[in-house]
């Protein structure tokens, strides 16, 4: 067998060894697995549709990643998302407001990927629209420790 034929075979052998030991586990959209750290718990309330005899349930989910454009600076962010909760349980993205952009980016990604039990009226799964904002404070790279600054 040719050199070239056998590595083609073991690359082969290996990726089908990594897809079966990966199976049944869930991939963030970046195909990295959920970690905790990452996640909002399942029941967080991001949602408050009006109308509905049942709530819909927040089954998973994570907060937006740091931008890399944040890592050097320290500041404050936030992202208003307005979504669309489809009866599927699945999530459309109808707005992003932000300053700034690359947070609004990581906040749309994050969104996207949550997953939904349906709101409920008389019984049968309905469409609801949600906004929800995230903020927070990112702490640059080139940040002095508390209490260096003026020493």
């Amino acid at each position: 067998m040719p050199y070239l034929d056998r590595i083609a075979v073991c690359c082969a052998a290996a990726g089908a060894v990594l897809l079966a030991g990966c199976a049944g586990v869930e991939l963030d959209p970046f195909g990295r697995p959920y970690s905790g750290d990452q996640n909002y718990p399942a029941g967080t309330r991001v949602c408050e549709a009006p109308n509905v005899d049942a709530q819909p349930y927040f089954v998973r989910g994570n907060h937006p990643a740091m931008p890399i454009e944040n890592a050097y600076v320290a500041r404050n962010a936030e992202a208003t998302v307005t979504y669309r909760i489809e009866p599927t349980g699945a999530v459309k993205v109808l707005k992003v407001d932000s300053v700034d952009k690359a947070y609004a980016n990581h906040a749309v990604i994050a969104v996207r990927d949550w997953k939904f039990k349906p709101a409920m009226r008389d019984g049968a799964a309905v469409a609801v629209e949600c906004t929800f904002t995230f903020g927070g404070y990112f702490r640059g790279f080139k940040d002095e420790p508390p209490g260096k600054a003026n020493q």
